[in-house]
């Protein structure tokens, strides 16, 4: 079953994807209706819910609100359909639960956008757990394609903003890199044009999810991939790019088992 509206294109469409999570739809709606500035369409793509979700929807009585319900193959092909739908001057990934930081955000991004004239941009991503308490927040005050390409930082899709132009030249996400398909996005907009940091909260992830069993290697190791997927191996030589990748990845895994046994005993 879907459900469009005719409203006419607005500056920004907000994409959300869900399945069975209605709380974390109305925290999502709450945060989007909540805005200051109101140039927005809040574009909802639900894989085929039962928990009354579906209905949820049909009770909003919002023109802005745009949404389908239907069976779909996983979180990317998801937020495949939410492109194919898109409109808007500028596009933003914000999943069922995750929120924006303020009520000013989209309105900081508009500016922003108008006084650079960026095709894509991050902020700040905070980390927040059920009761909104902030645990930690992401940021890189200064782009470096070098690390976005090895997989040592990543840009949150929460906090990343995307013109319309930037969208279609882009295209879909690509399943094949899993949970880092976010990534190897980014990773393609970036070899178009750098990112503009704007350096306020625009993003809230909310921790858990389908994420949160994700290996601290992952992302190094799948960035291997992109590169040779990208043809950007590290000098052009697949051993020597390999070799790299695994220092990294044992590094970052001492990271987290000596990160995790500090908390361990500082709770003690």
């Amino acid at each position: 079953m879907s459900e469009a509206s005719a409203s006419a294109p607005r500056r920004f469409d907000v994409l959300t994807i869900t399945w069975n999570n209605l709380e974390g739809l109305k925290r999502t709606w709450e945060s989007v209706s909540g805005q200051d500035f109101d140039s927005w369409r809040w574009l909802v793509v639900d894989g085929g819910s039962s928990d009354g979700s579906v209905e949820w929807l049909q009770s909003l009585a919002d023109e802005r609100v745009d949404w389908q319900s239907g069976p779909d193959g996983g979180i990317y092909e998801a937020m495949n359909k939410g492109i194919d739908r898109s409109t808007g001057d500028i596009v933003v990934f914000l999943n069922a639960a995750d929120t924006f930081s303020t009520p000013q955000v989209l309105g900081i991004v508009e500016q922003n956008q108008r006084d650079h004239q960026w095709q894509w941009a991050y902020g700040v991503m905070r980390y927040i757990d059920e009761s909104g308490a902030v645990e930690g927040i992401h940021f890189t005050p200064k782009f470096s394609m070098n690390d976005l390409r090895m997989g040592l930082r990543f840009i949150g899709h929460q906090s990343a903003f995307f013109t319309q132009p930037m969208v279609q030249q882009l295209g879909h996400y690509r399943p094949q890199f899993g949970y880092a398909a976010d990534q190897e996005y980014m990773l393609r907009a970036a070899e178009i044009s750098p990112p503009m940091p704007i350096p306020h909260m625009l993003g809230d992830f909310l921790l858990g999810g389908v994420s949160k069993d994700v290996a601290p290697d992952y992302f190094i190791r799948t960035s291997r991939q992109m590169r040779k997927d990208h043809a950007v191996l590290v000098q052009g030589n697949d051993a020597l790019d390999a070799a790299i990748t695994t220092g990294l990845a044992v590094s970052a895994r001492v990271r987290h088992f000596a990160a995790k046994s500090w908390r361990s005993i500082a709770r003690k």
